[in-house]
């Protein structure tokens, strides 16, 4: 389904364990969609405001020429409310990393989706009716394609772990990988979440951008990849060094390295178009 088509974003609620719907499992195969899938994971806690702002540009130049890949992320967004020509409407708050895949449909058609851990009660919003997801108006990004909610079970409706969703999509990832697809974890800033994002993917042969500069658990992780000290469970079960050659740093003042990093990982090629191979 596409927004572009005003059929809105699908919407699914998988309990743990339970496969993801067939849309979602072969979104790289769907007809029109490219072999490539990346997944945007972070945050922007303790990021400036300028730089926030700066945001939207720096991953419009790095992705520029981009192809109808799969871009997902964790789906969340922020809104608030604006009067425009008498009417109130609601529209999105300032710029986050899941934020990105509809930038990226926006802008270069790609199909966004998202996998978000359900963490609370959720509820249809009382004037717009979209998905809220926490007490702190989070809700689902309606401008995907496809959103999917992973729960512990349909009576589950206590705080839960807000990582409950990354072995399922990392696993869906590696599985992809092994069918051709080309992937990618991109690593933004971000808390305990997104470390754990970074080292299992890293432990499952997912290859990690990492942007330097974005601050919290993606720079101390650059910072202990560069030292020598990032490390992921071996073959055996002792720890090993990270393989170097999964992974590729980006500098969040310059959209050049990123998209460097995005052409060494296959997503787009240095002519500026999607990757078609």
């Amino acid at each position: 389904m596409s927004n572009t088509q005003n059929t809105g974003c699908a919407f699914d609620v998988v309990s743990d364990g339970n496969p993801f719907n067939t849309n979602l499992v072969n979104a790289p195969f769907l007809p029109g969609n490219l072999p490539v899938a990346v997944r945007y994971a972070g945050g922007c806690s303790g990021i400036d405001a300028e730089t926030v702002a700066k945001m939207p540009a720096y991953f419009e130049a790095a992705h520029r020429g981009l192809g109808k890949i799969v871009a997902f992320s964790g789906g969340t967004m922020n809104t608030e409310d604006k009067v425009v020509d008498g009417k109130t409407v609601r529209t999105p708050v300032g710029f986050t990393i899941t934020y990105v895949p509809s930038l990226l449909k926006a802008l270069y058609g790609a199909y966004a989706i998202s996998t978000t851990p359900r963490t609370e009660q959720m509820r249809l919003d009382p004037d717009f009716g979209g998905v809220v997801l926490t007490s702190h108006g989070d809700r689902v990004d309606y401008r995907q394609d496809r959103a999917v909610i992973m729960q512990v079970d349909a009576a589950d409706i206590a705080e839960s772990d807000w990582s409950k969703d990354v072995i399922p999509y990392l696993t869906l990832l590696a599985a992809w990988q092994k069918q051709g697809v080309k992937v990618a974890v991109v690593a933004f800033n971000g808390g305990g979440v997104t470390k754990k994002e970074i080292y299992w993917a890293l432990e499952r042969g997912v290859p990690v951008i990492a942007v330097r500069g974005s601050g919290r658990q993606t720079d101390a992780f650059i910072e202990a990849f560069e030292k020598g000290e990032a490390k992921v469970p071996g073959v055996g079960g002792d720890e090993v060094a990270v393989d170097p050659a999964l992974v590729s740093i980006a500098d969040i003042n310059d959209a050049e390295t990123f998209r460097a990093a995005l052409i060494e990982r296959g997503v787009i090629t240095e002519e500026g178009c999607g990757c078609t191979e």
